[in-house]
């Protein structure tokens, strides 16, 4: 009797039934794998925000032009002004559908360069589920966490200019009235010459500037009106509007982008119109309705919201900017009377508090100065970033680093 032949039938559905269950392995924890890449990718924009919030607390302080202490900023209890706003922001961005956890400890400053302070934020999560990869008992992931570092730039004293656009054309003489000198050292890279808080320095004073007549000799305290080449976009709502450039010019925001000692600008050849630079200023700082105001006694200083803040804010709040914080152009001459055309030496960066209906004047209060440095034959090497500022604050470290 012949024996059967041995059949191999049914040894690829075993083969194959074998197969599956390695491949659905290796799917749950690509699945995990991705959801942690997700994950931290989210982290990282939370850092990226909350270094970001720290550094332009640099800025709204005038930490980078004056002596204001580190300490009120960036301290090791971690209730520094500029902690305290990386942590706040660091929690409005979800991580994994929690908020950013930023532990008092995760947020440490750099200010080895005054003018030129750091932040870094360390954004964790913690105790992070998992989907699939809890068929082999891993239900959770330890921490996931990324950094970031960011910084805010004042050029004064530096050799590599910044960008600025929504200037207002109200060109500043450099010279102080209060302290009878210039703001800016023209001949040492735009070095601040009173890097203190008021009443020593610049920072914190109030300052009043009127329309100037640029036929006469350049004047401490006087504003001259610059042109610009293109028309503003950025218009607040609730003013009337107007076909003049220069109210338009004071009361919107112009893009035309200006690059510190290297840009030339127009001058307009008679002194600035004073009811144009009344309703322009007025429109621009919603006086009509409730100005913002700042707060000069506390440290750092605080910018509160009024009645006519656009961004409808409860009035008295506290708010990290305001329309009333503007960026003028500083100049300086050897000519007897103001140049025909300029290029800007430097920056006063204003809050603005009121405008006189009658004379034109603006009252304000100094919150940064910025010098130019000096720049290279080819003008492109500068620092951008700063939009309506004239102090970027940039990422330094990207993806700065995380698990």
């Amino acid at each position: 009797m012949l024996k059967a032949k041995r059949t191999e039938r049914g040894s690829t559905v075993a083969i194959m039934a074998a197969s599956m269950v390695f491949m659905i392995a290796m799917a749950a924890i690509g699945i995990d794998v991705v959801v942690l890449y997700v994950v931290r990718s989210e982290a990282q924009r939370a850092a990226d925000a909350a270094a970001l919030a720290g550094a332009h607390e640099f800025v709204i302080t005038g930490l980078t032009s004056s002596n204001l202490s580190q300490g009120q900023l960036c301290n090791g209890s971690g209730s520094g002004s500029a902690q305290e706003a990386a942590i706040k922001t660091a929690a409005q961005n979800n991580v994994a559908g929690q908020p950013g956890v930023v532990l008092s400890g995760d947020v440490t400053c750099d200010f080895s360069q005054p003018t030129d302070p750091r932040i870094t934020v360390k954004v964790t999560r913690q105790n992070l589920p998992t989907f699939f990869s809890r068929i082999w008992g891993n239900s959770v992931v330890g921490t996931v966490s990324a950094s970031a570092t960011a910084e805010a730039y004042n050029e004064s004293g530096f050799a590599k200019p910044a960008v600025s656009s929504c200037l207002k054309p109200f060109l500043v003489y450099n010279w102080d009235p209060w302290f009878n000198q210039q703001y800016v050292d023209v001949t040492n890279n735009g070095q601040i010459t009173r890097p203190q808080n008021y009443p020593a320095g610049f920072v914190g004073e109030t300052i009043t500037l009127q329309p100037g007549d640029p036929t006469l000799p350049p004047m401490k305290g006087m504003f001259y009106q610059l042109q610009f080449t293109s028309t503003p976009t950025l218009c607040p709502s609730g003013c009337l509007g107007t076909n003049d450039s220069y109210q338009q010019n004071i009361q919107c925001c112009n893009s035309q982008a200006l690059q510190c000692g290297v840009s030339t600008y127009s001058v307009y050849g008679a002194t600035p119109d004073t009811t144009d630079t009344s309703n322009g200023t007025q429109c621009l700082i919603h006086a009509q309705a409730g100005a913002d105001t700042i707060n000069l006694n506390t440290s750092p200083f605080q910018f509160l919201a009024g009645a006519g803040n656009p961004a409808h804010v409860g009035q008295g709040s506290s708010m990290t900017t305001s329309d009333s914080l503007v960026t003028l152009p500083l100049f300086t001459t050897s000519l007897p009377t103001v140049p025909a055309s300029v290029q800007p030496i430097g920056f006063l960066q204003v809050f603005v508090q009121s405008v006189d209906t009658t004379s034109g004047k603006i009252q304000g209060v100094i919150v940064n100065v910025v010098g130019c440095g000096t720049n290279g034959p080819t003008g492109n090497a500068f620092i951008s970033g700063g939009g309506v500022s004239p102090i970027p604050v940039r990422l330094v470290q990207p993806g700065g680093g995380g698990n």
